[in-house]
Formats: C-alpha cells, structure tokens, sequence
C-alpha cells in the first residue's frame, strides 16, 4: 500500500468515525426527549401495577385456608433395610400441614418455578428433634377435604 493510498483510507476510516459518532448523540439526544416526556407517566404506572399486585398477593394470602392447617400429620412409609433384603417395616413420617402463602419459608435451593402457588396446602416434615424443618412437600386435597395419604394426629389419640 502506497503513502497516498494509506492516507485516502485513514481519511475515509475518520470521516465514518465522525458520522457514527454524531448519528450516535442525535440517537441519545432523541431517546433522552423521550425518555423525558414518558418517564412520570411510566413510573406512575409501574407504581400502581406494583401496589394492585401487593394488593392482588394479600387478598390470595388472606382467603388460603385449610381446616387442617397447623395440625400435625403423618403418612406410613416403606422402609427397606437394602435393596436386596425382601424384608422392609414401615417408619411413621411426621409433619406440620400448612398453607403455602407468599412469606411461608422455603429452603434456599428450591427454584422458584417448583414452589406451589399460593394458596397449594404444603407439608413440612418434621426434624428429628420435633421442630418443623425448612422442606415443604405438595400435597393432594380430595374432594371431602382430606389429604390424599396423610392422616391427622389428632384424631388417632
């Protein structure tokens, strides 16, 4: 490449820079109009679609409810000693039956897609110490209002 012909190329190369640069502040000083004239009403509106869902979550939180709810459950379970042994007894797996609502407690590693929807009566299985734990369990109300393979505590004392 020649001395001119370099020269001829960084000229051209500077005058697209120049033209890209100055399309560039019109394009930020045009948004910026805009962004201007829309941004109270964007906010107020942001504003009242978060207060209705607040609103929409606390009227959800307030009408969950279950008779069952903060009563202690409990379901039989197969327990085998290995997996070749025929022989199996069954352990008696206790727990605290709740409705899920939007400030109930979830471990830190279950994503937010697997957690029941508001309102989804849940079980939290019981630590050996007595206390419930943070895992909730789905569970399934059949049409009388029972819960499909757990039974109350209560009504067996």
């Amino acid at each position: 490449m020649s001395a001119e012909t370099r020269t001829a190329l960084s000229e051209a190369e500077g005058a697209v820079r120049a033209l890209r640069q100055q399309r560039d502040a019109e394009i930020s000083a045009a948004k910026a109009l805009i962004m201007d004239k829309y941004m109270p009403q964007l906010a107020a509106a942001e504003r009242l679609a978060h207060d209705a869902a607040e609103a929409h979550r606390a009227s959800e939180d307030a009408l969950a409810a279950h008779p069952w709810e903060g009563r202690r459950v409990y379901r039989e379970v197969e327990a085998y000693n290995n997996r070749w042994s025929r022989t199996s007894h069954k352990v008696r797996v206790e727990a605290i039956f709740e409705v899920y609502r939007s400030w109930t407690p979830v471990p830190g590693n279950m994503s937010r897609w697997s957690r029941p929807a508001i309102g989804d009566p849940v079980v939290r299985p019981l630590k050996k110490d007595g206390t419930p734990g943070l895992k909730i369990d789905r569970v399934h109300v059949l049409k009388d209002g029972t819960v499909h393979g757990w039974k109350l505590v209560d009504k067996e004392a």
